[in-house]
């Protein structure tokens, strides 16, 4: 079997990936959760399935796995703050971080970031454990959507979005 590259190899390279910047969030025994995520992938659209990755000892993983319920808030470019917050990166945040942001409880009872540019919320069709993670997918249940740009992550720092002009090919 050959073996895997190193770790700091594999963040080397995982780095020049971009993506949306997530919270992904789930409520138990009336307690809401949530986590920053960019480990959101559509799975497909019939019928609408999404895939996301949590750590397993987090709290919000455990939620997930408990209520077999979650909602994927994606994140707007002015929220910076929110996903920061919800990343944990500052002491306390995980426990004071939904007094802190407007929301409400979505049809599954998932809490909703108001917010947010998108939110799907999503029953559990499967889980998976892979090594450090709980990989869930999700049907998705209800959503909503407004206009705005998403924020988005790659290479250790938060970005937005920018047209590329259409280059002709010859």
């Amino acid at each position: 079997m050959i073996q895997p590259i190193s770790r700091s190899d594999f963040l080397h390279g995982m780095r020049r990936f971009a993506s949306s910047v997530c919270v992904v969030a789930s409520i138990d025994a009336g307690k809401p959760h949530g986590a920053t995520v960019t480990s959101l992938v559509s799975v497909s659209v019939d019928p609408p399935t999404l895939l996301i990755c949590l750590n397993q000892n987090g709290r919000c993983a455990g939620a997930v796995r408990e209520t077999g319920r979650f909602c994927v808030n994606l994140l707007d470019q002015h929220a910076v703050h929110v996903a920061d917050l919800f990343s944990g990166k500052t002491p306390d945040s995980k426990a004071i971080c939904f007094d802190r942001v407007e929301w409400r409880q979505g049809d599954t009872g998932c809490p909703v970031l108001v917010n947010s540019l998108c939110a799907f919320e999503c029953e559990v069709s499967q889980m998976l454990t892979v090594n450090t993670h709980l990989v869930f997918f999700g049907t998705v249940v209800a959503s909503s959507a407004r206009a705005g740009e998403p924020l988005i992550y790659g290479d250790r720092s938060f970005r937005t979005l920018a047209t590329v002009e259409n280059a002709s090919l010859s």
